[in-house]
């Protein structure tokens, strides 16, 4: 039959994310502490018995915590959850795909997670290692009473409600936070490539670049400014922006190493900079140091007018160049 290669491929990605996916819905059932706590938390401590083998009372308390949180449950509804991913990726593939087909992925994976489970080295010996690394024995009781109780067993079957819920308010609140955070970063870029150019200053497509003395190099004095040539495909793309670097000069003024600091967003536009910046040199210098540190910015914008007459970079200055 034609739809035979692809039954096993998709039943081993099921069978590969059925256990990693179960475990972070386990933790999710934890109860919440009943208020935020008002200085940083303690770091996690780890049983002090991680190291040890799991007693037979131990396992059977970590057995009854994960029957009592539904954590046990997890992959039986992951189960649920992958056939049908698994199903509707082998009707979309192959629209001819026989309907019994897919009743036996269902019937398949089910049965597979559910004799998984209670397996040696299956799911529950999985989570029981899990929860005895973190958990000491005393904890685990009193977990298993909180899911006992009416307040956890109504945990348990609100969770895989609010689960998805959470997720759904999560995308829509991201939906709305994006167009806020590109806002800000467009505003904070422009303001410091307006920094990096002398007042009025505006461009008909010919790369500004300004000097940038870092504190430690106020002896630094540029001897040849960098002359950044707009790539043409940047051009063509109306792509803009300013790439701030971070130049290491040596004594007798020579660029040895440019990093850059922040990126203009354009691999084009960054690669020009740092071409540009490699073939500037700095007046030489005396003292101690072997090398001296700058920082560069070099803004790539499209206008109509004339760019202003370079000026050159003094002492102590930021100057456009």
């Amino acid at each position: 039959m034609t739809h035979r290669p692809a039954l096993p491929a998709a039943l081993s990605l099921a069978a590969l994310l059925l256990i990693p996916a179960a475990l972070p819905l386990a933790a999710q059932n934890l109860p919440a502490p009943d208020a935020a706590p008002a200085t940083a938390p303690a770091p996690i401590q780890l049983n002090p018995r991680a190291t040890l083998p799991i007693t037979p009372e131990e396992k059977k308390n970590i057995d009854d915590l994960l029957r009592a949180s539904g954590a046990i449950n997890v992959g039986k509804v992951m189960a649920r959850l992958f056939a049908s991913q698994v199903t509707t990726t082998l009707k979309s593939s192959r629209p001819n795909l026989p309907p019994h087909v897919a009743g036996v992925v269902n019937e398949e994976i089910a049965r597979a997670v559910s004799e998984s489970i209670d397996a040696p080295d299956g799911l529950a010996d999985m989570l029981a290692q899990l929860y005895h690394k973190y958990f000491t024995d005393e904890e685990i009781r009193q977990m298993t009473a909180f899911y006992n109780s009416p307040a956890g067993q109504k945990s348990v079957q609100v969770m895989p409600v609010l689960l998805p819920e959470s997720q759904n308010l999560g995308r829509v609140w991201g939906a709305k936070l994006a167009p806020v955070v590109l806002q800000r970063v467009e505003a904070r870029l422009k303001a410091e490539a307006a920094a990096g150019n002398a007042p009025g200053a505006a461009d008909n497509g010919t790369p500004q670049a300004s000097a940038e003395q870092s504190a430690p190099s106020r002896r630094l004095e540029i001897a040849v400014a960098p002359r950044p040539v707009y790539p043409a495909d940047s051009r063509a793309s109306r792509e803009e922006g300013t790439v701030r670097m971070k130049v290491q000069v040596n004594r007798s003024g020579q660029v040895q190493d440019v990093a850059v600091l922040i990126s203009s967003g354009y691999p084009r536009l960054d690669a020009a900079a740092i071409q540009a910046v490699r073939g500037m040199s700095y007046k030489p210098f005396a003292g101690d140091q072997d090398t001296m540190s700058a920082e560069v910015n070099v803004a790539f914008k499209l206008g109509n007018q004339q760019p202003q007459q370079p000026r050159p970079a003094g002492k102590d200055q930021s100057r456009e160049i």
